[in-house]
């Protein structure tokens, strides 16, 4: 049995209580937030329309886009408008200090809403487990209108499912019902009038769920998986969660990737028995995939297969015509296979006409063509590292992230037709978790877990040229 070589996480070290530190944005940035917030006392803008009436979570309207002639440095992006939990952040202030420690965020289909997932730095640690809920105007403007926690913590509503390590969102393509992984499964929240969210179901997947849960689906095949990632077909008829699974071996269990295949029915809840799963040899009931790693899942548009990343190397997995898929291939590897090798493999994304491949890894950002049979094959390659990636709805502009400020925080790339540019300098903020483009294009939007408290970036694109 080989021991696994774990991912380095890309957070506070296990064991340690979070450093608490400024948000870090360079100072011309900074500079334009505070001119913002103090345009914002002058005008004395009225509370948004959007928000709920008479709800105790509507806040005043955000202050107004900022100038992208403040774009710092020559960056790609400016910074629009951001939200924070922390008071000695030059950001505007969420109530209930719901994004402490912020992770996934999502972008409803017609835009009109966003969402954020934070959740708590260990059981007994600082932070909240809560999915807060901001409304977007036509022009852009965000407006925060309320949180969600398990129990009502910190005067969020309550909620009765758990939220516990709340992660990554996903929307259905019809934009009703939004997924959230959490440290035990995966919740269904349907959104309502107003954008607020409202729980209507749970699937456990992970060997622990504590209180919460009770009413939760288990599936069938009783292999646990911790959840890390999360993707929905364009058909919005099935749903795929990797994440890692326990084997079984010597000197000790180990963790390897794992994945299970789920339906969803026609009311946005999942069906309890699974379509299928894959894991380590001894996973009940599970085909076996032998990777140390597996995250980052994306199903092509036209549906024909599913591209996880492994941290040595990308699988693809063939989908049939009822959801399910068949048996992975390695079709992109750092040395060996798919097995111990160079690792470093981060993140993914596909064009929306299903040619290429982009792949982030923590020395380079690439661009791959997808081959008939599924193979990539490299047409550009940059010595950028990123964490995160994702693309602009018109396939003209990727945007790549990495954690540590150290390498230049978020980067934006012209990319169409094997390019792959980089666009005017890099966006520098700390701690990026997750990244989401609204459905118009003209918003990025980005979360950070800085240790500040938390923050959400709503970033607009600048006209830049390629650098050369």
């Amino acid at each position: 049995m080989r021991e696994v070589r774990r991912r380095p996480k890309a957070g506070p070290e296990p064991g340690r209580a979070p450093r608490r530190r400024r948000l870090a944005l360079t100072r011309p940035v900074a500079s334009a937030v505070l001119a913002v917030l103090a345009a914002l006392a002058v005008l004395a803008a009225p509370v948004a329309a959007s928000a709920l009436p008479g709800s105790a979570d509507a806040a005043p309207s955000p202050a107004p886009p900022v100038d992208p002639s403040a774009a710092a440095g020559g960056a790609a992006l400016t910074l629009r408008e951001c939200f924070s939990d922390a008071p000695e952040e030059a950001c505007q202030r969420v109530p209930h200090r719901s994004l402490e420690f912020a992770g996934g965020v999502a972008v409803s289909p017609d835009g009109t809403g966003v969402y954020v997932a934070a959740r708590r730095y260990r059981p007994a640690g600082p932070g909240v487990d809560a999915l807060t809920e901001f409304a977007r105007d036509p022009d852009g403007t965000l407006h925060p209108v309320g949180c969600l926690a398990f129990g009502g913590s910190r005067g969020c509503r309550a909620s009765p499912v758990s939220l516990e390590g709340v992660g990554r969102l996903a929307f259905s393509p019809d934009g009703r019902d939004l997924y959230a992984l959490t440290d035990f499964g995966l919740v269904v929240l349907s959104r309502e009038a107003g954008g607020r969210l409202r729980p209507i179901g749970c699937v456990v997947l992970a060997a622990r769920a504590g209180r919460g849960t009770g009413g939760c689906e288990r599936p069938a095949a009783r292999a646990p998986l911790a959840p890390t990632g999360i993707a929905i077909s364009a058909d919005g008829a099935d749903l795929y969660v990797t994440g890692a699974m326990k084997e079984a071996g010597f000197p000790g269990p180990a963790w390897v990737g794992g994945l299970y295949e789920l339906a969803r029915r026609a009311d946005g809840t999942i069906a309890p028995a699974p379509l299928g799963c894959f894991g380590p040899a001894d996973a009940h009931a599970c085909a076996t995939i032998d990777t140390f790693h597996l995250d980052e899942p994306a199903v092509t548009p036209d549906g024909s297969a599913l591209y996880a990343v492994g941290y040595e190397g990308i699988w693809r997995f063939p989908r049939a015509a009822d959801g399910s898929l068949g048996a992975p291939t390695c079709v992109l590897w750092a040395g060996r296979g798919c097995g111990l090798a160079t690792p470093g493999y981060q993140s993914l994304a596909i064009s929306s006409d299903g040619s290429l491949l982009y792949l982030g890894t923590t020395h380079r950002t690439a661009a791959f063509s997808i081959g008939p049979t599924g193979a990539l094959t490299k047409v550009a390659s940059r010595p950028l590292p990123s964490d995160h990636l994702t693309l602009s709805p018109d396939g003209s502009r990727l945007y790549g992230a990495v954690y540590d400020t150290g390498h230049g925080g978020i980067r934006a790339f012209a990319v169409g037709g094997g390019a792959l540019s980089p666009l005017g300098g890099p966006f520098a903020v700390e701690g990026v978790e997750s990244m989401a483009v609204t459905p118009d294009g003209g918003t990025l939007l980005a979360t950070s877990s800085c240790g500040c408290g938390g923050a959400l970036l709503a970033l607009s694109p600048n006209r830049k040229e390629p650098l050369r």
